[in-house]
């Protein structure tokens, strides 16, 4: 038996194994031939496909609601168009559902050809950098948070 925590597939006897691709910045052909059909068997592919819907159905819906949240909030306080700017959370879903539905197939099926590879690490890439880019501006938010009034501090003195 078998299952993914950590970022690694593991027995259950806790032994080490291989990085999943989820977690790397993009991945080659070489990379997912040699990992998912040379250093995994059917058990943790099989694993794999069964922990990516964890992914697909919990974990990503969860993590686009807290940073829409967040992003909304910081954007409210920021004087910023928050239902705009909530909505940056979504191409980090959708690149990360691209990813691991291609991923989880070629698994399920035990083989996945090199266009998909390259796919799927291209929406990896995008999924590691659009994810990024909301760390930076939820910081850049944080920072500037209270600093725009709506309007100059000299009109308000003369009124």
């Amino acid at each position: 038996m078998f299952y993914i925590t950590e970022g690694y597939v593991k027995p259950l006897n806790n032994k080490r194994m291989s990085a999943i691709p989820d977690i790397l910045f993009g991945f080659s052909n070489e990379d997912i031939q040699q990992l998912m059909f040379q250093e995994w068997g059917e058990n943790e592919r099989q694993a794999y496909v069964l922990n990516s819907w964890i992914d697909l159905v919990i974990y990503m819906e969860a993590y686009t609601i807290v940073l829409g949240t967040l992003l909304y909030y910081l954007a409210d306080k920021n004087h910023w168009d928050p239902n705009r700017v909530c909505l940056l959370a979504l191409p980090t879903l959708l690149f990360d559902f691209t990813e691991t539905t291609l991923m989880q197939q070629g698994a399920r099926v035990g083989f996945i050809s090199e266009q998909r590879v390259r796919i799927a690490s291209c929406a990896n890439q995008l999924k590691w950098s659009t994810a990024a880019g909301i760390v930076i501006m939820i910081l850049y938010a944080r920072v500037t948070m209270g600093r725009h009034s709506g309007g100059s501090s000299k009109a308000s003195k003369q009124d």
